[in-house]
Parts: C-alpha cells; structure tokens; sequence
C-alpha cells in the first residue's frame, strides 16, 4: 500500500509491503520511505500503544488522534503525521458542537492526579480541567 503523509510538517511518500517471505499479516513487512528501507513489525498493545520492531530494535510508540493527525511519540520525539489521503476522503465541513472530539488523549502515556471538574459542571474556555502526571 501506498500513502502520501506529512511528518511535522514535511511531506513524504511511504509504501509498505510483504516481503515474498512473510505471507501473514503477523510476519515482518517493509516500509520504504525515500530512498530508506525499514524491517519492521507491529504489535498492537492497547488504542494507544504499540510495540515496533525497526530493523530488529525494539521500541514502544504512544499514539494519540488530534482531529485529523496522528501524533506518535517514540523514543522522547513527538511526530505528528496526517494521511493526506485520509484527509482527501473525507473533506472538512462546517460542524455543530456535537462534531467536537469528544476523546482526549495525552500524547504520552500520563496518570491521571486530580479531576478539577465534576460531570456535568459548566466550564469556561482554557480553564483547567485535569491534573496529569506524565514521563518527565
């Protein structure tokens, strides 16, 4: 498969595919991007985690959506990337307040210190809502 994506802002065209020896979708696949070829292989820890093998090293990425950009956290970088194909899909309309993102999500995995809101309490806009306790 072929994607057209931005990665903090650079745009760059990523193909990936199953090598002759890796029939199942659990086996390795390849992704190039650029000139560059990764070995790589995903596996699916929750929504937000997953656990990569690039090129035999093992690293955990932390995913968050953020309207339509994936932001992918992996190694103390943060990486935001759009599928520009995605984007082409569905195309941006004037919404109402129910087409609001109703999920928030950190972009790092976080615990959750103290709620400064109760369900159902009026807020105003930037007023704080939670406390989180993240990696750093």
């Amino acid at each position: 498969m072929e994607y057209s994506l931005t990665v903090n802002g650079e745009q760059k065209k990523m193909a990936i595919t199953s090598p002759p020896s890796a029939p199942s979708a659990l086996e390795d696949k390849e992704a190039v991007i650029g000139e560059q070829i990764y070995k790589f292989r995903a596996t699916v820890i929750d929504d937000h985690k997953l656990l990569l093998s690039i090129n035999g090293s093992q690293v955990a990425a932390y995913l968050a959506r953020v309207g339509k950009e994936t932001q992918v956290f992996i190694n103390g970088e943060l990486y935001s990337i759009l599928d520009l194909g995605e984007a082409d899909k569905n195309p941006q309309r004037r919404g109402g307040p129910h087409d609001q993102l109703q999920k928030i999500t950190p972009p790092m995995p976080a615990v959750v210190i103290r709620l400064l809101v109760a369900l159902g309490d009026a807020v105003k806009k930037g007023q704080p809502l939670i406390v989180l306790s993240a990696m750093k």
